[in-house]
């Protein structure tokens, strides 16, 4: 049977002297190793919080920078419906233009055509 002596033994030098505890690896250390390992998890933390300091930093330049370019793209798309607007604009009044040609035309044989009629008629 092991004594309780053996199990807080200090997980770095081994020695029966392992009087603190970490909550986080449940690991015993002596007052000396206790500290180092306080030290390398306050290093290991602080690496990690920069780490993600720094790919936080990073994933927002590259919302920044794709929001410039979606605010291109907006332009873009803003370009395209004007020029396409303009391009509808020219398409309807070329139709009215036509139309009006032929309408016109139509009416000018139309009263052409009931002109000589008319004479026609009258001179019989």
């Amino acid at each position: 049977m092991t004594s309780k002596l053996e199990l807080n033994r200090c997980s770095t030098c081994q020695k029966s002297t392992g009087k603190c505890m970490c909550d986080g690896c449940k690991n015993y250390f002596c007052s000396k190793h206790f500290e180092q390992h306080r030290q390398q998890l306050s290093i290991k933390f602080d690496d990690e919080i920069s780490r993600t300091h720094d790919q936080l930093l990073e994933q927002i330049n590259r919302i920044n920078q794709s929001s410039v370019s979606t605010s291109e793209l907006f332009n873009e798309i803003d370009r395209w419906e004007t020029v396409t607007v303009e391009k509808i604009h020219k398409a309807a009044d070329q139709a009215r233009r036509q139309l009006t040609q032929l309408l016109n035309t139509d009416k000018d044989t139309l009263a052409k055509d009931f002109g000589t009629m008319t004479i026609e008629i009258r001179g019989r």
